[in-house]
């Protein structure tokens, strides 16, 4: 005779339980929206860097404008630019990885 009452019990805090399930899926869903909206700049940006890091010829260009306005601080300039460029890539590609 417990059985039945344990059954319709168990059935109760199963549908409660769904029912907060939705509740709170829908409420990070609201508050997802709000921080994408808050973030977009910054995926923008991001996505700049990553289009400018896989294609390497933006970056010659880029030196070789360099190199015809002020070939004096060219060098450093393409130097630095280079170091930039590698941080970012690695930079890019740790933020890629899967979370362990």
């Amino acid at each position: 005779m417990r059985q039945p009452f344990r059954r319709s019990s168990l059935q109760q805090r199963r549908e409660l339980l769904l029912e907060r399930s939705r509740l709170l899926r829908a409420e990070l869903a609201g508050q997802s929206s709000a921080l994408r909206e808050r973030f977009a700049g910054t995926e923008h940006a991001l996505g700049l860097a990553r289009a400018a890091t896989r294609k390497p010829v933006l970056l010659a260009a880029a030196a070789a404008a360099l190199l015809v306005l002020k070939p004096a601080r060219a060098l450093r300039y393409i130097t630095r630019g280079a170091m930039a460029v590698s941080l970012l890539r690695r930079l890019l590609g740790w933020m890629d990885r899967e979370p362990r």
